[in-house]
């Protein structure tokens, strides 16, 4: 991860004064991440993971922070946010907003198993049923409505007609009668933590917004259910199983998801190209949006019978 704000030393020490939690006694710069930068903090009497948002305002965090709390209050397991002395769970330095959790013990898995993708399910299905609080945005961050940063951009005239013909194709599927609710939005395998079989986890959270329950599902199985040969359809099954156990999908949902599954893999092309082409050019990653325009093109060509007869 790049060093986007370094702090020295002193400065954890005082935001670890801050915070309230003793004197650091170990840190170090964790790798991983593209809007934060973060330390790994040890204590004498616990660990944590101070933050400092490099890409997000103030009342962003905040509202990011209330969003951790409300899911604590409902005992999901997610990430805990300390609250500094004076009570606030967000604190400003250098210009960026910080905040600091409690340290998640736990292993990403790449390749889940069956009963590791029954336990995401499940706790979709939980998160699903949390009302979805009023602050929340109702659109998703890099979804449909954001299309237009690369289809007005001039660039890479194929891919921009790529993605207005799938936006119009997923626009159709925006049905009225689809639930929605608090979602996640990017549950892909390296935001889920697990010891052994145990679901530990499900983290980060900055992508949450009020929306289709059934995209959540979709991006989930775009991030979880692919194996050597693209996406596994008895994959999805177990995912969607664990789903149905908590919460049982409509007629009009289990219609719906192979467009979504298509949905998640379009929004996280458009994300890559947007950000290696227009918002940080890095020649490197220029071409890592193919994977997932392949996907999208491999997802959707399923016959949609067989795709329901194997899923469901």
């Amino acid at each position: 991860m790049a060093k986007y704000t370094p702090l020295n030393a002193n400065e954890i020490e005082g935001l670890a004064g801050f915070f309230g939690i003793g004197e650091v006694g170990s840190l170090n710069l964790l790798e991983g991440g593209s809007n934060n930068t973060s330390y790994l903090l040890k204590t004498n009497n616990d660990i944590y993971v101070l933050s400092v948002c490099d890409g997000k305002s103030y009342e962003e965090v905040k509202s990011l922070s209330k969003l951790l709390g409300l899911l604590e209050e409902y005992g999901f397991p997610t990430t805990r946010v300390v609250r500094a002395i004076d009570g606030t769970k967000v604190a400003m330095h250098l210009g960026k907003p910080i905040f600091l959790k409690k340290f998640i013990e736990g292993k990403v898995c790449h390749d889940l198993t069956p009963s590791m993708l029954v336990k995401i399910g499940e706790s979709i299905a939980d998160l699903h049923q949390i009302p979805a609080p009023g602050y929340l945005p109702t659109s998703f961050p890099y979804g449909v409505d954001s299309f237009s940063d690369v289809t007005s951009s001039g660039l890479d005239p194929q891919f921009r007609e790529w993605l207005g013909r799938k936006k119009s194709e997923i626009t159709v599927a925006f049905n009225p009668g689809l639930p929605k609710g608090l979602v996640h939005g990017d549950i892909f395998y390296d935001n889920v933590l697990f010891s052994g079989n145990g679901l530990v986890a499900i983290i980060d959270f900055e992508e949450a917004c009020n929306y289709y329950l059934i995209f959540d599902i979709g991006m989930c199985a775009v991030g979880t259910c692919i194996d050597e040969r693209g996406m596994s359809l008895p994959k999805i099954k177990a995912l969607v199983s664990g789903y149905q156990n908590e919460r049982k999908l409509s007629d009009l949902e289990k219609i719906s998801l192979q467009t979504f599954i298509q949905y998640g893999a379009v929004a996280t092309s458009f994300w890559r190209f947007r950000q290696h082409h227009i918002i940080n050019p890095d020649r490197e990653k220029s071409d890592k949006f193919r994977t997932m325009f392949d996907l999208a093109n491999e997802v959707i060509s399923i016959p949609p019978a067989e795709f329901m007869n194997s899923v469901f």
